[in-house]
């Protein structure tokens, strides 16, 4: 573990993964589990566990040290503002109406597969892609739901469900990732 400020600069034994990299990000940012995990739209026992594996990865046991250890490392940015200079952590999300991650490459073929998605979405409320992991089904739906963004007046959301064990935290993931407010005594299925 990491006891004095000469260790903070040792390199990392493995380096951390994209997921990983986000929630270091969000818990330098002074974010709890739950609100990473609402942010991230996980789970809050998977946030829980890429913190833990942040923390071995690091070398660190707390979460003071490994920002303390991310800073040295170049992984984060300088220390935020003071909190009475950030925007308040429970602010509403941004008023737009979807979540969808930025295409950084371009979407091209597959259109008579683009042009069914859409007819089925046109006609369905939920339509399911199926296949053998590889083939393209989560970059098939972001372009299709990109595609039709302007056609559902509340958007288009991911939710990832690839970490869930539970199938009964899928309502709660989509309540998350839709940003609708927890209510306590009352079921996120409801809630939806």
């Amino acid at each position: 573990m990491v006891g004095s400020h000469a260790n903070l600069a040792e390199p990392l034994g493995e380096p951390l993964t994209r997921r990983e990299r986000d929630v270091l990000t969000l818990l330098a940012e002074g974010l709890t589990s739950p609100e990473i995990a609402a942010r991230l739209t996980l789970a809050t026992s998977s946030v829980k566990s890429h913190v833990q594996h942040l923390y071995s990865k690091l070398g660190v046991n707390s979460k003071r040290q490994a920002v303390a250890r991310a800073r040295a490392l170049g992984l984060l940015g300088p220390p935020a503002a003071p909190p009475a200079q950030t925007a308040s952590l429970t602010a509403p999300p941004p008023s737009h109406n979807h979540n969808l991650p930025v295409a950084v490459t371009r979407f091209f073929g597959r259109e008579a597969d683009s042009a069914a998605v859409a007819d089925h979405l046109a006609e369905y409320r939920l339509v399911t892609l199926v296949g053998s992991g590889g083939v393209g089904k989560t970059r098939l739906s972001l372009a299709v739901a990109e595609a039709v963004l302007s056609h559902f007046a509340h958007g288009a959301w991911l939710v990832e469900l690839a970490a869930l064990a539970d199938p009964g935290l899928v309502a709660q993931q989509v309540a998350a990732a839709v940003g609708a407010p927890e209510e306590p005594g009352r079921p996120s299925l409801d809630t939806l």
